[in-house]
């Protein structure tokens, strides 16, 4: 089962009576919308739900409203007009002429969203015939309808009854949102993975593209099926068999959310092997019989080509690549399901500043040529750089075309200890390569694609994710601590859980909080310890608190535990060594107690970095290279960590 949104407090703007519209929010909606219209009148949704469906509405769009009404206990009945008595949801198509477009007609919804230059654009109009809800959502396409639904769903989390009518007229900023898992560490599990999709599907990403770097069907076995059963050994690896990867292809097929498989054959690509291009297509028809319908080549981390032969082999290889694809799957007459949507392409120089400005130039002009439906990624002029235009602008112009970003962030691959949960901003500080003061622009207008590629958590990096989300979804409405502030309740599923985490992230954190500094700092100077101590012990309340995630029936929550429990375990007894070493230190120094409680202490102070469960498995390396590692979970260096040190030799 997974966590729906549990929130219950949406913030509502009501108007004064007899004002009319407003163009104030009215629906607390993540990602932001890009404009809500407050309209007269309240309404309320039925038991039972009219839904009238267009011809042009998918199966899985008609899934998707039928399963946010049951989720606040809703039932839908599918009809082609509406009942009397019910509430009813009119799901359309723009320029249809079917029984939404009418309704938007006769509502006289403005349609210009639809003439803009962007993605996935629908309106969302609540209106009360009788009292009753009276719902259109008419998107571009049936698509778009399903991401309207995605607002429906945080609309209802504030009840059925009493609902301010209001219009949503809505798009994304940029075209394909999202996760690429291409780390270099463990790779997600079955459980995790789907669990990601369906949280993406409530947030309206739509890409997520598996590239895990330590999967050997990835890299070193690139060619080869994957298995149908696993060894021990595999199985520790994070290994995924051919049935796992069918079941992750259903879930990303209900959800809408785009599974890019993608394909690392390193050197091979431009190597000697002329069949190198076949070599592929049979992995490709391999994992299109598991239900993969869009697909990618990775040949990043391998060494950049920069001789012209190397370089023009490159492009052929990728032009043939596409053309083969097109000519088995997507010739005329081919069946809708079967056709496979354009290629995607991670290059050997993905971050441009690797090379001088006429290396760079002559790697992209050789890529030009190739199929310009072919989405081509950066990571920007470094590997950690924060999207911007600036880099955007320095690669299309030697490319003559737009190119889609693969964001490092919030990936700790090059971290492995530590964690980042904080707010976006937070985040950029806390992570080793990332330039601290590193903003968003208000708008990466030109950006085809910006995906995440995210922590080795899947559970914990959906806190950062929903922020990314949010960003891509509407640039100019990003705020990062209110993104944030939402998060957590997404994310956790309960309000009292959630209220623990946000007290615990600041410690969490690389950089832990100034306050708490000052407090150590005037502790030191002979300042009383009383507000020191109650900070440590209202840490190990709220660790104490997120335990009860352990036990949850919820399958998101204890996949979420499990991803927290090193460092949150660790937190608590840090958090306990210290108020116990306060203690110790203030006891006169010929207490005959005192020597056998600091030796307690400093036995637990030792286990903080040595003791199993403090501690997380890491995979490093790709290829035939990949090795196990286990590290010793890290945060709060600048204060809390240094302040045990501190109390063991003053506590002495």
């Amino acid at each position: 089962m997974y966590i729906r949104n549990l929130r219950k407090i949406i913030s509502v703007c009501l108007l004064a009576a007899g004002l009319g519209v407003s163009a104030q929010k009215v629906y607390n909606i993540y990602p932001i919308p890009q404009e809500q219209v407050r309209t007269e009148g309240s309404c309320r949704f039925t038991p039972t739900v009219t839904v009238v469906a267009e011809k042009g509405i998918d199966e899985p769009t008609k899934a998707r409203a039928a399963e946010v009404l049951r989720e606040h206990g809703l039932k839908a009945v599918f009809a082609k007009k509406a009942a009397n008595g019910n509430a009813a949801i009119y799901l359309g198509v723009n320029g249809s002429k079917g029984v939404a477009d009418k309704m938007a007609r006769k509502l006289a919804l403005k349609r210009d969203i639809f003439g803009n230059n962007k993605f996935d654009r629908h309106i969302l109009s609540l209106t009360a015939a009788g009292g009753l809800a009276s719902l259109v959502v008419l998107g571009e396409n049936t698509n778009a309808v399903f991401f309207g639904l995605a607002s429906l769903e945080q609309m209802l989390d504030n009840g059925t009854e009493n609902l301010p009518c209001a219009t949503i007229y809505d798009y994304a900023d940029i075209k394909d949102r999202g996760v690429i898992e291409g780390y270099y560490g463990m790779p997600y599990s079955v459980e995790v993975t789907k669990d990601l999709l369906h949280f993406m599907m409530r947030y309206k990403m739509n890409s997520y593209m598996y590239g895990a770097k330590s999967d050997a069907y990835h890299s070193q076995y690139w060619d080869k099926p994957y298995p149908a059963t696993l060894t021990g050994e595999q199985k520790s690896m994070g290994c995924f068999t051919a049935g796992n990867m069918r079941e992750i292809c259903k879930v990303s097929a209900a959800t809408k959310v785009n599974f890019i498989w993608a394909i690392h054959p390193g050197k091979a690509f431009t190597g000697k092997d002329d069949n190198v291009i076949d070599r592929i297509m049979g992995k490709f028809e391999l994992m299109h019989g598991l239900g993969v319908r869009q697909f990618a080549v990775f040949v990043d981390d391998v060494g950049v080509p920069t001789d012209a032969p190397t370089l023009a082999l490159n492009a052929k290889r990728l032009t043939g690549l596409q053309n083969a694809m097109d000519k088995k799957w997507n010739y005329k007459g081919a069946v809708p399901a079967d056709t496979l949507k354009p290629l995607h392409f991670v290059p050997q120089l993905y971050a441009y500043g690797w090379e001088k400005p006429q290396t760079r130039v002559n790697f992209y002009k050789a890529l030009s040529n190739t199929p310009h439906k072919t989405q081509v990624y950066i990571t920007g002029e470094q590997v950690w750089t924060v999207p911007n235009n600036r880099d955007l602008d320095v690669v299309e112009t030697d490319f003559g075309r737009g190119v889609a970003w693969w964001w490092n962030y919030p990936c700790n691959d090059n971290a492995d200890a530590c964690t980042f949960p904080a707010d976006m901003y937070s985040n950029f500080v806390d992570m080793p390569e990332i330039d601290g003061n590193s903003t968003l622009p208000k708008s990466l207008g030109h950006c085809a694609s910006l995906l995440s590629n995210p922590m080795q958590q899947g559970e914990i990096a959906k806190i950062p994710l929903f922020s990314v989300a949010d960003y891509a979804w509407n640039n100019s409405g990003f705020n990062s601590v209110e993104s944030w502030k939402a998060a957590l309740p997404a994310v956790i599923g309960r309000k009292d859980y959630a209220k623990a985490l946000q007290n615990i992230i600041p410690y969490l954190r690389v950089n832990d909080p100034e306050k708490l500094g000052a407090m150590i700092d005037a502790y030191k100077n002979g300042g009383d310890a009383a507000q020191l101590k109650s900070v440590l012990r209202d840490i190990e309340r709220n660790c104490a608190a997120l335990g009860g995630l352990k036990f949850s029936s919820i399958k998101a929550q204890s996949l979420f535990y499990d991803d927290i429990r090193p460092w949150l375990l660790k937190l608590e007894a840090t958090a306990k060594v210290a108020d116990e070493l306060i203690d110790i230190a203030a006891m006169p120094k010929g207490d005959a107690a005192k020597k056998a409680r600091y030796e307690a202490a400093a036995a637990k102070a030792k286990a903080l970095g040595e003791a199993p469960e403090f501690s997380v498995l890491a995979l490093e390396g790709m290829g035939g290279g990949i090795g196990k590692q286990v590290y010793n979970v890290q945060f709060a260096k600048k204060h809390l960590t240094p302040f045990v040190a501190y109390l063991l030799e003053k506590a002495k």
